[in-house]
């Protein structure tokens, strides 16, 4: 994304009516709550960063940034400090832990409660990363919630456009690892299909069966990926 303002192609969202943002202040990283997403009655933080210039005099670009397995919303540092100069405002949501804490912030979609799939079993071995909220897992190789993520990027998008001025035509995502796989659900759901513009998954794919078409076609999409990556391996 970038930080270059122009009158052209730009969106602006009912935050631009604001004097001063609801949200965050210039130049700084600061965590909220988001609260009201869940199917289960789950919080979830989220780190926002603005850039150092940011004004509410025109509409700027969003980057959402989808953390690991094992990651949180502090795990964006990069991506933070390189839109607080260039230009461009930053979220990093953290994914549902269905209580188990620390190390278990989850992205649900690609195929990570669908197993077996089209392709039959999704993971090799046995694993039994059954979250609470599944209730009764198919077989070994469910590994996140069953909760809606979907939704909850859509809660926080909706949250954002009404505290701080951004373009609703620039709207990116990125994500490592589980960040980058739920991406792609992301692209194939409607609720989200048409409000990200592009995505940037890396060592990120769907679950082999489970590579869709986008619900809103065309979509940008560049990726990263390794060929000798045996766990996540760029089948799909």
């Amino acid at each position: 994304p970038t930080g270059t303002q122009s009158a052209h192609g730009m969106s602006s969202t009912p935050g631009c009516l604001r004097a001063v943002p609801a949200l965050g202040a210039p130049g700084e990283s600061r965590d909220a709550l988001l609260t009201g997403a869940s199917l289960h009655g789950q919080t979830s933080p989220f780190r926002l960063t603005l850039p150092l210039d940011y004004t509410q005099a025109a509409p700027w670009p969003l980057l959402l940034s989808f953390h690991g397995l094992g990651g949180d919303h502090t795990s964006s540092a990069l991506f933070e400090e390189h839109g607080r100069r260039a230009g461009y405002i930053v979220a990093a949501p953290r994914g549902y832990d269905d209580g188990w804490g620390d190390g278990w912030h989850s992205w649900r979609g690609f195929g990570s409660v669908g197993s077996p799939g089209p392709a039959g079993p999704t993971c090799v071995g046995e694993h039994w990363y059954c979250y609470p909220t599944c209730g009764a897992c198919t077989d070994s190789c469910w590994w996140t919630t069953c909760d809606d993520s979907v939704g909850q990027v859509v809660a926080l998008l909706e949250m954002l456009e009404a505290a701080l001025c951004l373009d609703a035509g620039r709207v990116f995502g990125t994500g490592e690892s589980m960040g980058g796989m739920f991406l792609f659900e992301l692209a194939v759901d409607p609720r989200t299909s048409n409000r990200i513009k592009a995505y940037f998954p890396t060592v990120g794919s769907p679950h082999n069966g489970f590579n869709r078409p986008p619900a809103a076609a065309p979509v940008t999409l560049i990726g990263v990926w390794g060929e000798t990556d045996t766990t996540v391996p760029p089948l799909a």
